[in-house]
């Protein structure tokens, strides 16, 4: 069995695993050792047997998830959570249905906020007491910082990796369409709000007038260069596909952080991303499209009081304008969200992590109840857990979902749907497709995490 200081479980690699690189470099500078393990990736493989001294976790909204992020390690002293989705819609966070509002075994752990309003949210409306809540500041701004300079491939060092001309006008959209395109037998597994369905309606019209814009723009514009950056949550339909293969100037590119393109490109445009942080914070303009009105109630705070294109003239025009205009949305906005200081955010996560391990935070009553529902522990004690474990991750939910002796609420819920969807065998094939497209895309190999590391050494070493 491996024993670390720091044991951090990631879920989404585009997302994460550049700021937990980071943080692992610095850990790793003072002494301390660090590994990493995928969620997602877990769900097919049993993870390594690594005992660790503070489990970090990228996200612990309630008993059920604390209890499954628990699972994946072999023992920890105290937990805390890096909360990568932050950047919530009021529907989201006051949904009467949202799995955004912590609560249960997560009211115990430490939770780093970006900023004041994040905190505000968990502390007053969730009732996390005040001293599990830390403002930290966003990681994944530092990499904009001017300390990071030279961290990211220039356009003329990224372009040429797809056949891209850099000389040529570089347009970048980054997309947050993660509902619209999923399978609809994951529909059940979204219900993030009360107004859920009204939001995928409003993203599914919003994506194809948007391609339909692309594709009169990449007609129009054969010297112009298109990037279209999935969500990494987005599954990718047909229709990008086809746009992609009908004109060779839109690139449909999944990868790299998207700071990496937002350094890169010319020209950006969005619609619902959170990322419009890093934009700002890069000092580089954007524009926003939005054909169809999204309700506030559906929109999230960082683009409040924005300023939109919402017609396919506008769109058109735009590729043409100076990005010297002001930016869409106001300072004001971001100054709530994000708390930005001098000192970089990895450094003040650093020493909230530091502080968990050294002045031993107590959660005790965390652990103990980790301890008893520890989910490969009941696959390693159980043989038949084991049998059905070895045949698939479906067998094992069909076997978990009629097992009434382990008392996880979420699988209450879920387990006439579970057994409902793996009697049809076409569902049950899509379902485990999602899943494994997911394991393969966010497992990050030792090599990369190697290169990694060497390449933040070339910058803060």
């Amino acid at each position: 069995m491996q024993h670390v200081d720091y044991l951090f479980i990631y879920e989404v690699k585009a997302r994460e695993m550049e700021s937990i690189l980071l943080l692992r470099y610095e850990l790793e500078k003072r002494g301390y050792t660090v590994a990493f393990v995928n969620s997602w990736y877990s769900i097919f493989h049993e993870p390594p047997k690594i005992k660790t001294k503070v489990l970090v976790i990228s996200a612990g909204y309630n008993t059920d998830v604390i209890h499954y992020f628990a699972g994946l390690s072999a023992g920890f002293d105290a937990i805390v959570n890096l909360q990568w989705e932050q950047i919530l819609s009021k529907d989201n966070q006051c949904g009467d249905n949202s799995v955004y509002r912590i609560g249960g075994l997560a009211l115990k752990i430490i939770h780093l906020c970006w900023g004041e309003e994040n905190r505000n949210f968990l502390v007053k409306e969730c009732n996390l007491p005040d001293s599990n809540a830390y403002i930290t500041g966003s990681v994944v701004l530092d990499f904009v910082r001017q300390s990071f300079d030279g961290y990211y491939l220039r356009k003329h060092e990224l372009l040429p990796q797809y056949g891209i001309n850099p000389k040529e006008l570089c347009v970048l959209f980054i997309s947050s369409f993660t509902l619209g395109d999923l399978p609809r037998e994951e529909y059940e597994r979204v219900n993030v709000g009360n107004d859920t369905a009204l939001h995928i309606e409003c993203e599914i019209e919003t994506k194809g007038i948007i391609l339909e814009w692309f594709t009169k723009a990449a007609f129009e514009n054969p010297t112009v260069q298109f990037i279209y950056r999935p969500h990494p949550a987005e599954n990718l339909g047909g229709d990008l596909k086809l746009l992609a293969e009908r004109h060779n100037n839109f690139h449909v590119i999944t990868d790299y952080p998207i700071n990496q393109w937002i350094v890169a490109v010319d020209k950006i445009y969005t619609w619902y991303s959170s990322s419009i942080a890093q934009i700002y914070a890069a000092q580089k303009s954007c524009y926003i499209l939005r054909p169809v009105k999204l309700l506030p109630h559906l929109d999230i705070p960082s683009y409040m009081g924005c300023s939109s294109i919402a017609t396919e003239e506008g769109f058109l025009n735009s590729l043409s304008i100076s990005d010297e205009s002001d930016f869409p949305v106001s300072s004001d906005i971001f100054k709530g969200i994000y708390s930005i200081q001098d000192e970089p955010s990895y450094l003040r996560v650093i020493a909230v992590l530091e502080d968990v391990l050294l002045c031993q935070h107590k959660q005790d009553i965390v652990i103990h109840s980790f301890k008893r529902h520890c989910f490969w522990r009941r696959v390693k004690k159980n043989k038949i857990m084991r049998a059905l474990y070895k045949a698939g991750p479906s067998q094992l939910l069909m076997f978990i979902a009629g097992h009434t002796s382990i008392p996880w609420r979420c699988l209450e819920k879920q387990r006439q749907k579970i057994k409902q969807r793996m009697q049809n065998p076409a569902d049950k094939q899509i379902h485990e497709q999602y899943q494994q497209q997911k394991a393969q895309l966010n497992f990050v190999r030792e090599q990369e995490i190697e290169e990694g590391l060497k390449r933040l050494e070339r910058i803060l070493g």
